[in-house]
């Protein structure tokens, strides 16, 4: 999100007011950009944290000159910016960027940036390779279920579980959807799944800032068996349509609705997200279990205060006795991490979202 508050900086009118209800409506220009400076600065104590890493960073192309006081804007928020010519290897700059800014994850960017002299381009890069505050220590596989959603469109998927019990995770719900969210160590960073009650149920949600606010809503987790599929996504997301339904829209009006981030009124072209995030037992890209024994992991496991692994038949049997709720995301679901402050309703920014399907 601090893309958009350097937007919101070269913004007035209508088009910073669509901005500020979303990263600040409560604060004043200069506030706002504080709150994203201090995310900033939370962002980069990440990439040398031991617990894992979040690697962040945006990127302005232009083929015309940024005005200085946006592109203070971008020096104060570690925000790079390109003013690239005819001559420039602008796709091999990019992916130059990309790869050393995610740790050599990410490499590729395959994006065709606008030559036209009021447009203006934005990359986002982002890297999440961070341990769960409560591990999975039990993996097995499933049936994922999958478009048509017949007897027959299932594949057999790998999974992680667990029994949670007064562990602080947060669970919501809606008319039509659930929503887990799942701590990384510190409790500064949350995974989010939101998961549709129906098979076929994802397009008919209404992502928007106020399922968000429903999603992130502080509530105590019941005694419940979480299973989710063990997944390792890059993807490259154009945020343009995504922001449309969030209310943000003037920003990709040709009519040159951005008056002062060039020299000249623009406009925004695309807004792209590149990302790599892992989901696995612990989190991270080489989960340390994978080296352990069985009877090592019982070890770890009694010593860290977590359950003990066995097979996946074996503890759903085990569980059948008593009435727990579950939470099985066997089918397509919208996921989005974020970093908060003191609690997970405490919102500091998203920083990652896509669909697992």
């Amino acid at each position: 999100m601090n893309s958009l508050a350097i937007i919101f900086a070269g913004s007035e009118g209508s088009t910073a007011d669509q901005i500020h209800k979303i990263i600040g409506e409560e604060k004043s220009r200069n506030a706002v950009i504080e709150k994203f400076d201090s995310l900033i600065y939370y962002c980069n104590g990440l990439k040398d944290s031991l617990l894992g890493h979040a690697y962040y960073k945006s990127l302005f192309i232009s083929y015309e000159e940024f005005n200085t006081s946006v592109v203070e804007v971008m020096n104060k928020l570690s925000t790079e910016f390109k003013q690239f010519n005819v001559h420039s290897d602008i796709v091999k700059e990019i992916n130059n960027f990309i790869s050393r800014n995610t740790n050599n994850q990410i490499s590729n960017s395959d994006i065709i940036i606008s030559k036209e002299e009021t447009s203006i381009t934005i990359l986002d890069a982002i890297y999440i390779d961070h341990i769960w505050d409560n591990p999975f220590t039990s993996d097995s596989t499933f049936l994922f279920f999958e478009p048509p959603f017949s007897p027959y469109s299932a594949r057999k998927a790998p999974c992680i579980f667990r029994l949670i019990e007064n562990e602080e995770w947060n669970f919501t719900e809606g008319e039509n959807w659930k929503c887990l969210g799942i701590p990384y160590k510190g409790r500064k960073t949350w995974l989010h799944i939101l998961l549709p009650n129906e098979y076929s149920g994802l397009n008919q949600l209404k992502f928007d800032i106020q399922m968000l606010k429903e999603c992130i809503s502080k509530k105590v987790t019941p005694k419940m068996e979480v299973t989710i599929p063990v997944f390792e996504i890059e993807k490259k997301i154009n945020l343009n349509q995504t922001l449309n339904k969030f209310g943000i829209t003037n920003i990709f009006n040709h009519h040159e609705s951005i008056s002062n981030m060039l020299n000249h009124p623009s406009h925004i072209d695309n807004y792209f997200h590149l990302m790599k995030i892992n989901i696995n037992q612990t989190g991270l890209k080489k989960p340390f279990y994978t080296s352990l024994t069985l009877e090592e992991r019982i070890k770890l496991a009694e010593e860290q205060g977590y359950e003990s692994p066995h097979d996946f038949e074996g503890w759903v049997q085990s569980e059948r006795e008593e009435e727990i709720e579950s939470f099985d995301a066997d089918h397509p679901f919208y996921y989005f991490v974020t970093l908060v402050n003191d609690s997970v309703e405490d919102l500091k920014s998203i920083i990652a979202m896509g669909k697992y399907v």
